[in-house]
């Protein structure tokens, strides 16, 4: 519970007032392990999500089973708020899953309820729409950053441009002064799948950027280096 009065998404709410507001949406928490599913593409019920614990990663699945990645929310952090908002009112299936990336906690809150006052008019419930809406502009620029990212024209430039969004966000600079140290949320199979790009390709460029002495990289931690800004 430590985590909810710091969260942007019960900004401005007296901690004292939680478990009112958490029993008037009928909140529940559950845990799930590694690869379950939290909700799947095609599900009817729209929830938001608050990751207690863990991280979740949302992902578009095709007709042939190949996934997109969307996104991952990490521990602190929300999502469905975009799709749930879609959804409510039950105007048709969920286009996305949300998969547990590791073992994860989560509190899971019904979109409908949030969205809508109850009939008790509790004072805090207008707040938390003003958040969630908040939230909802917060990813909705994240998503212009992604369709910036998907338009590069080859895998090259995808991988740069996506190592320098990451730097700008919250890089570091590298012990040696040579560039700036980054850690990505993604394994490689799941970066490729962000990328919308082949895994073979992306493990191909990955070391041709390295050869040409434009990153280091070791697991998901990277260092742009001084150069790369050149071959963008």
């Amino acid at each position: 519970m430590r985590i909810f009065p710091a969260n942007p998404l019960f900004q401005g709410i007296d901690s004292g007032s939680l478990p009112a507001l958490l029993d008037c949406l009928g909140a529940r928490t559950e845990r799930f392990e590694r690869n379950s599913v939290v909700f799947a593409a095609g599900a009817s019920a729209p929830e938001l999500g608050l990751v207690l614990s863990g991280a979740v990663r949302v992902e578009r699945p095709d007709f042939w089973g190949r996934r997109t990645i969307l996104g991952r929310a990490e521990a602190g952090e929300t999502f469905g708020e975009s799709f749930s908002l879609g959804l409510s009112g039950g105007s048709g299936p969920a286009p996305v899953s949300a998969v547990a990336a590791q073992d994860s906690e989560i509190l899971l809150l019904n979109y409908n309820k949030v969205m809508l006052s109850c009939t008790s008019a509790c004072s805090f419930h207008t707040r938390l729409i003003r958040n969630v809406l908040a939230l909802l502009a917060r990813k909705n620029m994240g998503l212009l950053h992604q369709i910036d990212l998907l338009t590069r024209p080859g895998t090259r430039e995808k991988v740069l441009a996506y190592l320098s969004d990451r730097a700008e966000q919250g890089g570091k600079t590298a012990p040696d002064g040579r560039g700036v140290v980054v850690e990505i949320p993604f394994n490689r199979e799941e970066l490729a799948d962000f990328l919308v790009v082949d895994r073979s390709a992306l493990s191909r460029e990955l070391g041709k950027l390295r050869d040409e002495g434009l990153i280091r990289f070791e697991r998901n931690r990277f260092e742009l280096l001084r150069g790369a800004a050149e071959a963008l």
